[in-house]
C-alpha cells in the first residue's frame, strides 16, 4: 500500500466547549464575511479562468496565480469551518498561511499540472458530484441534531466530531481539486495519514 499522503493536509484541533451563544448568532455573525466572500470568490473566479489556460499552455500553475487562489481557499476553508462548527473563532477576512487561525491547511503546489487532467476536470469531477448529493444530505441531517446536542452540553460528542470532520476535509479537498491547485484525485472519504498533522505542522 502506498504512503504518500494527499498533497491537502488539514490541521483540526478539536475544541473542549463550544459556545452556546455564538452557535444561536452564527448565521448572523456570518453576513459580513460572507459577503465578503463573495467579492474575493469572483476575482478568484476570473484568476482561475487565466490560470485554466495557462495550465493548458504552459503545463503549470504559475506561482503567482496558484498563491492567490492558495489563499482564496485558505479563506474559504476558514469560512466553512466556522459555519460548521468545527471552530468558535471567527474567519480572518484573508487566506495568509499565518494568520493565526486554529483551522489550518497545507497544500503541496505541484511542479507540473497535467493539461488532460485540466482539460476533462469537469468530467472527473462527475462522479464526486453525485456521491455529494447522498453525502450532503447526510450530513445535513447530522447537523440538525448535532444544533440541539451543542445547545444543551455546550460541545461536540466524538461521534459527531468525526462525522463533521471527515465531510469538511472531503468537500475541501474536492474544492482544492476543482480550483486546479492539485491534479490529484480527491478520495471519497476525510481521511488522512494519523502522522500527517504532526510532520507538516508540527506538534501541537
Amino acid at each position: 500500500m502506498s504512503t504518500r499522503r494527499y498533497p491537502v493536509i488539514f490541521l483540526l484541533p478539536r475544541p473542549e466547549k463550544s459556545s452556546r451563544l455564538i452557535l444561536i448568532f452564527r448565521p448572523f455573525m456570518m453576513i459580513p464575511v460572507v459577503f465578503w466572500g463573495a467579492l474575493y470568490g469572483f476575482v478568484a473566479q476570473m484568476v482561475g479562468v487565466i490560470s485554466f489556460w495557462a495550465v493548458l499552455i504552459l503545463g503549470s500553475y504559475p506561482q503567482t496565480l496558484w498563491e492567490f487562489c492558495e489563499r482564496y481557499f485558505r479563506f474559504n476553508m476558514q469560512i466553512n469551518a466556522y459555519s460548521s462548527l468545527l471552530t468558535d473563532v471567527y474567519p480572518s477576512f484573508n487566506g495568509k498561511p499565518d494568520n493565526g487561525y486554529p483551522v489550518k491547511v497545507q497544500l503541496e503546489r505541484p511542479e507540473r499540472s497535467s493539461r488532460l487532467y485540466a482539460l476533462f476536470r469537469f468530467l472527473l469531477l462527475l462522479p464526486q458530484v453525485f456521491f455529494a448529493i447522498g453525502y450532503g444530505l447526510v450530513i445535513g441531517f447530522v447537523y440538525m441534531v448535532l444544533f440541539w446536542v451543542v445547545l444543551f452540553i455546550g460541545r461536540i460528542p466524538d461521534g459527531f466530531w468525526g462525522l463533521i470532520s471527515r465531510y469538511f476535509i472531503w468537500s475541501s479537498r474536492l474544492t482544492a481539486y476543482s480550483m486546479l491547485l492539485v491534479d490529484e484525485y480527491p478520495p471519497f472519504n476525510g481521511l488522512q495519514p494519523l502522522s500527517s498533522e504532526e510532520e507538516v505542522f508540527g506538534r501541537i
